[in-house]
């Protein structure tokens, strides 16, 4: 299997269980490798061990936040697309993402299908490989 057709790795980071568990479920329904943290140690700990191309990270977490965990995976994994999900619409939010090194910026909920395709479009994928591993299929076929 090509590099192109291998599954992107998504590391989500919420401490709210219910919605880390859900997102992960639907992306890994549309053919994601996905890999789940509940708190930013874990989460680091996860990112040098998966190396995730993308990483989908709640802006309130206990103990380290969502804003110096994103510094941190920079470190940890410097290539991934790193996406603030979060339920803080503010100015100021997204400000210290950007100040962060964070690349998007999503308001929860958001639809899982809109946010892999947002990842999908930064990692240089298209909608259509993912959908077709799903599928079974090869894209383009």
């Amino acid at each position: 299997m090509t590099a192109a057709h291998e599954p992107i790795r998504v590391l989500l980071v919420d401490d709210n269980r219910d919605v880390a568990d859900s997102l992960a479920c639907a992306l890994a329904l549309d053919g994601v490798d996905v890999e789940v943290a509940y708190e930013a140690e874990s989460a680091l700990d996860k990112a040098r061990k998966f190396v995730p191309q993308a990483v989908i990270l709640d802006l309130i977490l206990p103990g380290i936040d969502g804003y110096v965990l994103a510094q941190s995976l920079r470190g940890a994994c410097s290539g991934a697309f790193l996406v603030a999900y979060t339920g803080d619409g503010t100015e100021a939010a997204r400000l210290r993402c950007a100040n962060a090194g964070i690349d998007a910026y999503v308001l929860k909920p958001a639809d899982p299908r809109e946010l892999l395709g947002m990842i999908l479009r930064a990692t240089g994928r298209t909608s259509s490989e993912a959908w077709a591993r799903v599928a079974g299929a090869s894209p383009g076929s």
